[in-house]
């Protein structure tokens, strides 16, 4: 039996885990990666992946790392 803090912690650790994939997903769609593969490979419609990062944003998200990675050099 788990107690409340057992539950707490592994409540932080799963939306840790969210926010990782999230995060992943982003960058995968940034450099290139169709929602049909990304979805394929988490098990989910590729229409989620869409709803859930819609391409304006991706766009968005691209070019800032496009500029950053131009500063860099």
């Amino acid at each position: 039996m788990t107690s409340g803090g057992d539950n707490r912690e592994l409540a932080r650790i799963s939306e840790q885990l969210e926010q990782i994939k999230r995060l992943m997903i982003v960058q995968l769609l940034a450099s290139g990666v169709q929602t049909k593969h990304i979805g394929k490979a988490l098990g989910v419609d590729a229409s989620r992946i869409s709803q859930m990062f819609p391409a304006r944003e991706i766009q968005k998200v691209a070019k800032r790392g496009t500029r950053s990675a131009d500063s860099d050099g």
